[in-house]
């Protein structure tokens, strides 16, 4: 874990606002040992977010793609996550810092389903996660 990608990772308690907002269903993406941190958000947030335990986040490539494909929505950091649900086709927004992936622009061009979301002066990633769930509380359903 360098710096910089530290910069894009967010805490636990900094998903309040996301998890407010009604009519929302969560499912998880992240992959790996995160089963006591998605249990936890359940219990703080009192929201449900879904997963299946017989799809293998990590090592089932077709199976997540497949999950991917049928949302409408992800919210991710730069993760590989983002990276394969935007290359999909399916409509993400990434929070994090200005990288070079950004070609100097404010888009990543080779992703035009991948909205990006930028700490503004001052900002931090608590506060991007806020700015996004206002948003999303505005999409229309």
């Amino acid at each position: 874990m360098t710096e910089s990608r530290r910069s894009a990772y967010s805490r636990l308690d900094e998903w309040g606002a996301l998890f407010a907002v009604p009519g929302v269903v969560f499912v998880t993406l992240q992959y790996g040992a995160c089963e006591a941190e998605r249990a936890a958000a359940e219990a703080h947030f009192g929201v449900a977010i879904h997963r299946w335990d017989d799809l293998d986040l990590t090592d089932d490539f077709d199976g997540t793609a497949a999950l991917m494909a049928s949302l409408d929505l992800v919210i991710a950091p730069a993760t590989a996550v983002g990276e394969l649900a935007a290359a999909l086709g399916v409509p993400v927004w990434r929070f994090g810092g200005r990288d070079w992936t950004q070609l100097g622009s404010a888009v990543r061009p080779w992703f035009p389903a991948q909205r990006l979301f930028r700490p503004q002066a001052g900002e931090d990633i608590s506060g991007v996660l806020s700015r996004m769930a206002g948003q999303l509380a505005r999409r229309p359903t």
